[in-house]
């Protein structure tokens, strides 16, 4: 559900010459998008008990249903907080919005859900990401799939210790995941496939404020901030 990008921020790609090619070492199981929820809809019940438990910190497991959304899922200032989706997919109604964002909270795990954009009709498609998160500390995204009707799967901006664990992140028009110089990230045992232009486009980390530059993440690559092991990032020729 790649959408054409339509984004009031430019980006300007370094892309090198080299291939994406999957990590090997260990095995890890890969998500079906066939686990996740499809038929059955939420209705207001459902829906309360969502926005009430991220309004309250309450730990909250969803029933696995489809859960439209006409406003993002906001998890803002908690602590020691889980957001089980139990096999649910979010589906976020206004293209411009991000799915979920997640900001000033520490101890945030997020898992077992799908979250998406709804189909875009037109020229324009969505402008907002899957999964934000800023200014946190101590995150997981775990068994999660992104689908990328968001521009990026995963933002993170000043998030110290991010956890993106065995989610299948793919279709997003500009990148996977995107992370800033003041986060700090283990990405481990995810599949990426079809992220950006390129379809290659998996990770890359924003070497400037403006987003305008990033660098390009490969394989393996492991520096300060970053540890990544046992990934897939399938290649688009």
């Amino acid at each position: 559900m790649k959408s054409i990008k339509f984004a009031t921020i430019v980006f300007t790609f370094f892309v090198t010459g080299s291939s994406f090619l999957t990590q090997s070492c260990g095995v890890t199981q890969q998500l079906k998008l066939s686990d996740f929820a499809k038929d059955k809809i939420a209705g207001e019940k459902e829906l309360d008990f969502l926005f009430d438990g991220l309004k309250t910190g309450e730990n909250t497991k969803l029933k696995k249903l489809v859960y439209y959304l006409d406003r993002p899922l906001m998890i803002s200032n908690k602590n020691d907080f889980t957001l089980d989706g139990n096999g649910c997919t979010f589906i976020m109604r206004d293209k411009s919005e991000d799915v979920l964002v997640v900001e000033n909270s520490k101890n945030i795990t997020l898992k077992n859900f799908k979250a998406t954009h709804i189909e875009p009709n037109g020229p324009i498609g969505c402008t907002g990401s899957v999964i934000q998160v800023r200014e946190n500390e101590n995150v997981l995204i775990e068994k999660c799939a992104l689908n990328g009707s968001g521009i990026i799967g995963v933002t993170s901006y000043n998030t110290k210790n991010l956890s993106v664990v065995e989610n299948y992140i793919y279709n997003n028009s500009e990148y996977g995941i995107l992370y800033d110089l003041e986060t700090s990230i283990e990405i481990k045992g995810n599949k990426f496939e079809d992220n950006g232009t390129s379809g290659n486009d998996h990770v890359v980390k924003a070497l400037n404020g403006s987003l305008s530059e990033v660098e390009p993440i490969k394989k393996g690559m492991n520096q300060e901030g970053l540890k990544m092991s046992n990934n897939i990032f399938k290649l688009k020729k």
